[in-house]
This record gives C-alpha cells, sequence and structure tokens, in this order.
C-alpha cells in the first residue's frame, strides 16, 4: 500500500503530461502535493 500524487504539468497549447510520484506515508505525499503548484490530485493505492 502506498499514496501517489498525480501532477498533471502543461506541455504546450493543447498537451499536458501527467507525472505521478509514490509515497509511503500519506503526510510525505500531502507535503509534497502542497508543495507543487498546478493542479494534482492525491490517491491511496492498496494492493490487492
Amino acid at each position: 500500500m502506498h499514496w501517489e500524487v498525480l501532477k498533471t504539468e502543461k506541455c504546450s497549447r493543447w498537451q499536458y503530461k501527467k507525472i505521478v510520484k509514490k509515497f509511503i506515508t500519506e503526510e510525505e505525499a500531502k507535503s509534497y502535493k502542497n508543495s507543487i503548484q498546478g493542479y494534482s490530485e492525491l490517491y491511496f493505492v492498496s494492493n490487492k
């Protein structure tokens, strides 16, 4: 189980790239999410 932050970055006028970073703890993921600019989403990923 881990946390992921999905960050959407604008590359050009019409294109976006998505960057996913994985974190072990929720605190690490939230502090990273708060430190970046632009649109981002926080997910909890469980390995089932």
